[in-house]
């Protein structure tokens, strides 16, 4: 049973894993709250966004994997922007509404919740 969707807890789960099933949950929320923000704003920006193929390769429990995360390929008057640099007005606002920029750390099309680097 993939318990990470789970609302009720698994029995051979601790207490601790308990509590971290409900902030994954919280944060999953928080993220699909706030990605179509981002999404308008970009939009309204100019911008046109694609998104990457989706990999089951990614680390399990990464934000990716677990529903948290989501890059995104950018694109300016049919230019595919790779930048980091590019990315910096969403990035920027994306921490503004209390999300994590990859750009922080050099991954420019990465977008997160909960991340916290």
């Amino acid at each position: 049973m993939n318990y990470y969707y789970s609302l009720r807890p698994v029995r051979c789960l601790n207490c601790m894993e308990v509590i971290e099933m409900n902030k994954l949950g919280d944060q999953q929320r928080a993220f699909a709250r706030a990605f179509p923000l981002l999404l308008l704003y970009a939009f309204y920006l100019g911008y046109e966004i694609t998104f990457p193929p989706e990999h089951t390769n990614h680390i399990r429990n990464s934000f990716l994997y677990s529903g948290r995360a989501k890059d995104i390929n950018l694109f300016k008057d049919g230019i595919y922007l790779i930048e980091t640099k590019d990315h910096l007005p969403l990035g920027e606002y994306w921490e503004s509404l209390g999300g994590t920029w990859g750009g922080r750390w050099g991954d420019g099309n990465h977008y997160s919740w909960g991340e916290g680097r």
